[in-house]
């Protein structure tokens, strides 16, 4: 049986090695005092036999499980797969705001899959101290190195003047992006595996942290690695407790330490220093121009007080000035509104005396105006009366003129082109020119016998073409043959007709001519009386439009006049009114006076207190930096610390739990087998010693000695060997069940 826990060992640091290679476990772990970058991590993964190197961040967490604060660390989940977790439930984190938890945070918390968890990280000074000495990569367990370089500012480092704080103390923003996250998934770290699921009883550990839980990528922010994790080629096939894989991954360490370390240590060194300092000397600049402008601010405080004594003096003054003046502007004011009351009292009585005078001319105006329509009517009827007369006039020489001109058609028809044209036309003439003078009938007739005698021989020579001195001619003359178609017998009667035709024509344009003549003057006369009226009319409607201007105006003075009447009234108020805020002003203004010097006297003291404690602050801030420059002497050089999977508590402790049973399964059998030689020995010699009688009788008989040894010997190695068999079935197919 003894032999089958040697055998059980074995096969449990083959499972441990199977496991540990499905996880993609590191071969080797870097951390460092002052954190890690990617630069390390390229200067690792180019060493010959490094497989893979990747950095990892972790880093402590609160959370409250039952009432009770809890460390946990926030792992961030590889991108390649180093260090998987063994998903034992769910599923594992794949975006921002999901989490993998541990079977031991599930059981004591009561949370499953699926419920949300809050994390803080915000920790004490306790804490703080505790957790630098736990991520002390001394240590085994070294998960939680922070990069060191944020502790070199020395957050008490700051000044604090006119709430301004130097660059001494660093604010960090938050690692995590979320403070709640979704359980997706339960797992079991592989680099924790005896303290995962609640069996720290079972191996020793130095686990300082109460959980671990997991995050992806996204879930944090992180410039600096806490550790590098290193996989080796061909440790894969190798058994991770074998003396195979512990050389070569010390080769490996040993080459690191030989070949990197040193320089690497330095470089980060250098690194943190450099910005360490520069921070330091930022921050001292930037005291040094707040202690400058606060000295500024402190002169030119001084230098405002002195200049508000001052005003306050010179408010005094003026103050005193001008209650003087508001005295002597308020009786001139007074002055000026009793001369406009005294102005708007005569202006009263000439606008009365204007009004009277206007209304007698508005009543002159009136009668002129009735008068003046009054003669526009007779203008009218007489206008009409001449007209109709002129009218009848027209009809009369109209209906005396139509037949006369169509006995002159009928006669030019019989002469044709033998008219007499020339005799017959100075007819007309000569009787329109005597009817136009407004001479009778018989006036005319005197008056124009001769040019009646001239028509009528003209009228009688183409009447009777035989007594023409020419009557050669007569039988040729292409003339008309006169015969009155009224009379044909009677032809001595057509000259005289055709004279009194004449006679007539003429007489009627005579008249027409002289009834122009009398519409022309009548019209002269009609325009005449009309413009002499329409003048009128201008001049009555000129004094109108100057009478009502004059009303609009004097309308216009009146109301100036109770416009000034409440102007003067509304200026009496509002001097009085002023007189009363004036007063009420200077009062106000020596009360003023009076609180300036007191605030004065205040703020002269606040400005002594606050120039000590700037000067205070001052030296404080001054000592604070000395010590800022004090610290940066003590950062020590940064140290590496090169592991391999021993640093692991749980590997370690598996180790070491399984060499100290395998120990007990090679020490033991021998035991054992000692003591079974010692009671086989016993055995065998009780036996010799009781059957020694029979050995005689043996050897009388005749037996050799070696064949009596022979039958003893078969005794015990029978004994052992069924022994043996038993032991191996127990060892080997009982006990591992």
């Amino acid at each position: 049986m003894l032999t089958g826990l040697y055998a059980s060992c074995a096969d449990m640091y083959h499972s441990a090695d199977r496991f540990f290679d499905r996880q993609n476990l590191f071969d080797i772990r870097i951390v460092s005092t002052l954190g890690l970058t990617q630069e390390d991590v390229d200067t690792l993964s180019r060493l010959k036999a490094v497989k893979a190197a990747e950095g990892g961040y972790s880093e402590t967490v609160h959370t409250e499980t039952a009432g009770v604060q809890k460390t946990a660390d926030m792992s961030v989940l590889s991108r390649t797969g180093l260090n998987k977790p063994y998903l034992l439930d769910g599923r594992m984190p794949a975006k921002k705001g999901e989490i993998a938890v541990t079977q031991k945070y599930l059981e004591e918390s009561g949370c499953s899959v699926g419920d949300p968890l809050t994390i803080t990280e915000t920790i004490t000074e306790d804490e703080k101290v505790n957790g630098e000495s736990e991520s002390n990569p001394s240590e085994k367990n070294g998960n939680d190195v922070k990069d060191s370089s944020k502790e070199s500012s020395d957050p008490d480092a700051d000044i604090d003047l006119d709430d301004m704080k130097t660059e001494l103390e660093e604010t960090e923003s938050p690692t995590f992006a979320n403070t709640t996250y979704t359980i997706t998934g339960v797992v079991l770290d592989p680099m924790n595996i005896q303290s995962s699921d609640g069996m720290s009883t079972l191996f020793r550990s130095t686990a300082s942290s109460d959980y671990t839980f997991f995050i992806t990528e996204e879930d944090a922010d992180f410039d600096v690695f806490t550790a590098v994790y290193l996989t080796l080629d061909g440790t894969q096939e190798l058994n991770s407790y074998s003396d195979e894989y512990d050389d070569k991954v010390q080769s490996v360490i040993a080459n690191i330490e030989s070949r990197i370390k040193k320089q690497r240590e330095k470089a980060r060194y250098d690194s943190v220093m450099q910005e360490a300092r520069k921070k330091v000397q930022d921050a001292e600049n930037t005291a040094n121009e707040k202690f400058t402008e606060a000295g500024r601010k402190f002169a030119d405080a001084w230098e405002d007080i002195d200049k508000a004594r001052q005003e306050l003096a010179d408010g005094e003054i003026t103050l005193t000035h001008e209650q003087k003046n508001a005295d002597k502007q308020m009786a001139e004011a007074r002055t000026k509104l009793e001369n406009s009351r005294q102005k708007l009292s005569e202006g009263e009585k000439q606008l009365t005396a204007g009004e009277t005078q206007l209304n007698e001319k508005a009543e002159e105006l009136e009668q002129n105006e009735q008068r003046l329509a009054k003669e526009r009517q007779e203008a009218d009827d007489q206008f009409t009366t001449a007209e109709d007369t002129f009218q009848k006039e027209q009809d009369k020489l109209n209906a005396n003129r139509r037949p006369l001109e169509e006995g002159t058609k009928q006669l030019k028809g019989i002469f044709g082109e033998a008219w007499p044209g020339k005799e017959w036309n100075a007819l007309v003439r000569a009787a329109a020119d005597l009817a136009a003078k407004g001479a009778d009938e018989n006036a005319v007739a005197k008056g124009t016998a001769a040019e009646s005698a001239a028509l009528a021989k003209a009228f009688l020579k183409l009447q009777n073409p035989v007594n023409d001195p020419y009557p050669e001619t007569a039988d040729t003359q292409d003339g008309p043959q006169i015969q009155d178609p009224d009379n044909p017998d009677g032809a001595d009667s057509l000259p005289e007709t055709g004279v009194q035709t004449a006679l007539g024509l003429g007489m009627v344009t005579g008249g027409q001519q002289l009834l122009d003549a009398k519409k022309n003057s009548f019209e002269e006369q009609k325009t005449a009386a009309k413009r002499q009226m329409s003048e009128a009319g201008d001049r009555l409607n000129e004094g109108k439009a100057q009478i009502a201007a004059a009303r609009q105006e004097l309308k216009s003075h009146r109301t100036e006049l109770e416009t000034g009447r409440a102007e003067l009234a509304k200026a009496e108020k509002k001097l009085n009114a002023e007189e009363t805020r004036a007063r009420k002003k200077i009062t106000d203004a020596r009360e003023d006076i009076s609180e300036g010097k007191t605030e004065l006297s205040k703020g002269q003291q606040e400005l002594t207190e606050q120039e000590k404690e700037y000067a205070e602050k001052k030296e404080d801030a001054k000592r604070k930096l000395n010590d800022a420059y004090a610290k940066l002497d003590d950062i020590e050089l940064t140290q590496w610390y090169v592991q391999d999977r021993t640093m692991l508590d749980s590997y370690f402790g598996l180790d070491n739990d399984l060499s100290s049973i395998e120990t007990v399964g090679h020490f033991f059998p021998a035991i054992f087998l000692l003591v079974a030689i010692l009671m086989s020995l016993t055995t065998m010699t009780r036996m010799v010693e009781e059957e020694r009688g029979m050995i005689g009788t043996y050897k009388a008989l005749g037996f050799a000695g070696g064949a009596i040894y022979r039958k003893y010997l078969l005794f015990a190695f029978c004994a052992c060997l069924l022994g043996g068999i038993v032991g191996d079935i127990g060892g080997f197919i009982l006990l591992p069940k």
